[in-house]
């Protein structure tokens, strides 16, 4: 069971720093919503990137505003926890 274990903890130790990642992104995105500018944000969701775009943007990531990009990221918070 030792490795049982040690495999939660590992997988706990993964979670903390998604959740971590994503309380993050969050922030800053909130933040540039609030302050209604004007950037677009990519989620390469596979890798788990978030990218801001200034220039020349990658036609095969779909581009977010802040607000759809919290909005996003809490389905997937929603999403993950009900895999567990």
């Amino acid at each position: 069971m030792i490795n049982g274990q040690i495999n939660t903890q590992i997988i706990n130790k993964i979670n903390m720093k998604e959740k971590q990642k994503y309380n993050n992104i969050k922030r800053i995105l909130r933040k540039q919503a609030e302050d209604n500018l004007n950037v677009i944000w990519s989620w390469d969701k596979e890798d788990n990137h978030f990218i801001m775009l200034f220039h020349d943007i990658d036609d095969n990531l779909p581009i977010y505003t802040p607000q759809q990009l919290i909005d996003e990221i809490e389905t997937k918070i929603k999403e993950d926890g009900k895999a567990k």
